[in-house]
């Protein structure tokens, strides 16, 4: 399922770079399935700039730099 959601989330980005859940969805991916730390934090951060006011982003771009 996580290949499907990273190739769906690539695409999202590829239709719209401005829309902060494309980016989102794609660090989620990054984290979950592929393990790389440093492109996931660049796309929550990137998420995030898009959109500073969706916490849900902040939560995960925090778990990820606990861990």
């Amino acid at each position: 399922m996580l290949p499907a959601a990273r190739t769906a989330a690539r695409r999202a980005v590829e239709l719209e770079p401005t829309h902060a859940f494309g980016w989102h969805a794609l660090a989620h991916t990054q984290v979950q399935w592929d393990r790389d730390w440093k492109a996931a934090e660049a796309n929550y951060r990137r998420s995030i700039a898009l959109d500073p006011n969706e916490t849900h982003t902040r939560f995960l771009l925090a778990h990820l730099l606990v861990g």
